[in-house]
């Protein structure tokens, strides 16, 4: 994976946002179509976190759902000792979209779910999608672990579009989308849905 830090003199905040791997739905679960990973999903993680070993991660952000977070409990026994900071906020969640697009959500997904999704998307990405201070003289790398509405509505931000544009696109089974924040473009999608460290048996959807 291309390490852009040492080709550019500018610090910059990396971000590796990260579906959580393949999972079983539960009725044990607290949260409605939660559950563990599956073997296969297991597998899923353990090779991102593989892939990603060769950087130095500050921190890992993950959601609180079950599949995220054994996705990055995985992932996190590839870095020993980086914190790992669980926060419901990079839940699986619907942002708005177009009225021609509502259809595609279905009629279990209401107006006021939309409203809640499209606030706490709003949040994430003021949170997290911000660029190192101005003085900052070294970059930092965090993995986020979310799912892949949210991951696919960050994406669509950091083009510069609205948001509502996240349901035309989809992202595999620990896809990795990375993001650069700093410089003169200020934000820069150098990957999305990147599974190249996933062998062909391990791709799921």
């Amino acid at each position: 994976m291309l390490d852009i830090e040492h080709l550019s003199p500018i610090p910059y905040r990396t971000l590796y946002l990260i579906r959580h791997g393949q999972y079983e739905r539960s009725m044990a679960a607290a949260e409605p179509g939660d559950g563990p990973l599956t073997a296969l999903g297991r597998e899923q993680a353990d090779q991102t976190g593989r892939r990603l070993s060769g950087f130095v991660v500050d921190v890992i952000h993950h959601s609180t759902l079950i599949r995220a977070t054994e996705t990055a409990q995985i992932i996190a026994t590839h870095f020993p000792g980086v914190e790992l900071r669980p926060t419901p906020l990079l839940k699986e969640c619907a942002p708005t979209v177009a009225p021609a697009a509502r259809a595609l959500l279905g009629e279990t997904v209401t107006e006021a779910d939309l409203r809640r999704s499209d606030t706490q998307a709003q949040r994430v990405f003021r949170q997290w999608f911000q660029p190192l201070a101005a003085d900052a003289t070294q970059g930092s790398r965090e993995i986020v672990v979310s799912s892949g509405n949210l991951i696919s509505y960050l994406v669509s931000r950091t083009l510069g579009a609205s948001g509502r544009q996240w349901i035309h696109t989809t992202i595999q089974h620990c896809g990795v989308s990375e993001v650069l924040l700093g410089g003169d473009r200020e934000r820069l999608l150098l990957r999305h849905n990147d599974t190249g460290h996933l062998p062909e048996r391990l791709q799921t959807i």
